[in-house]
């Protein structure tokens, strides 16, 4: 079984007091079909809520250096830089929401400028089984089960009483500048552990993609080629003993900027 991640073992580790006390993630797991939203880590849900493609939201407050000429998503109070995901806390304590309030008041827009699209920031999601196929023998683990990339913030469809806000994949074609499909690089499959297993825990983790990192070139570190469009299927095999660590450094990803997990 290769060995964890850094970014699994912190991302963990960031969640855990948020999974205690029933807390938000910084990233919200969305699976429109089923109408079920993963809010706090480590809820437990059933295979049939979350095997449709899902969709996702971050915290603003997790995006907290990002600003647009006409999309202030920075929070009024300061914050800790140390780790993305201690962002958190903001949001708990009603920062975030104080902050919002303020630019609500004040006419300040969420939504970018249109002109700004092409330099939004691009964002991709990883999700992977850490249990596979057993959680006293995770002999498979992490199994990979899905990939997906250039996300873009889509802030005309903010929750604005908690500041999430949805990611969309990125489309310049139309007029709006989002796309409105789910596209994987590595297409996503559902919880599906062994009908004697303890229930396993499912992790979603959010990089920001680097300026030059495109969905062919993360197929290709992906052994997929070049039918990365809608997402490619990868056998079992493909996705058993997953490297992340090794992804994330092929690929030059830096730190997690959003993640949660449910359990299944």
């Amino acid at each position: 079984m290769p060995k964890e991640a850094p970014s699994i073992t912190s991302t963990l580790a960031s969640l855990a007091s948020l999974s205690s006390n029933r807390s938000p993630a910084p990233l919200k797991i969305h699976f429109p079909t089923t109408n079920t939203t993963v809010s706090s880590p480590g809820v437990h849900l059933t295979k049939e809520a979350t095997s449709p493609s899902p969709i996702y939201s971050i915290s603003a407050s997790a995006l907290s250096h990002l600003t647009f000429p006409n999309c202030d998503l920075s929070p009024t109070t300061s914050a800790s830089t140390e780790s993305s995901l201690s962002s958190a806390s903001a949001l708990q304590s009603g920062q975030a929401s104080a902050s919002a309030s303020r630019r609500r008041s004040s006419g300040i827009s969420l939504r970018p400028d249109p002109s700004q699209l092409h330099s939004q920031p691009r964002y991709m999601v990883v999700a992977l089984d850490l249990d596979a196929p057993f959680p006293s023998v995770p002999l498979m683990a992490p199994l990979l089960h899905g990939v997906q990339a250039d996300l873009v913030l889509s802030t005309d469809e903010i929750d604005e009483g908690e500041e999430y806000i949805p990611l969309k994949v990125a489309s310049l074609d139309s007029a709006e500048g989002y796309g409105e499909c789910v596209n994987h690089v590595v297409d996503y499959i559902g919880p599906s552990p062994p009908p004697t297993s303890s229930p396993h825990r499912y992790m979603f983790m959010l990089w920001e993609q680097p300026r030059e990192l495109t969905r062919a070139r993360i197929a290709e570190e992906v052994k997929l080629g070049n039918g990365y469009g809608h997402g490619v299927h990868m056998g079992i095999m493909g996705r058993a003993r997953w490297d992340q660590e090794g992804f994330e450094k092929r690929l030059g990803l830096e730190r997690v900027v959003g993640g949660n997990y449910f359990v299944c």
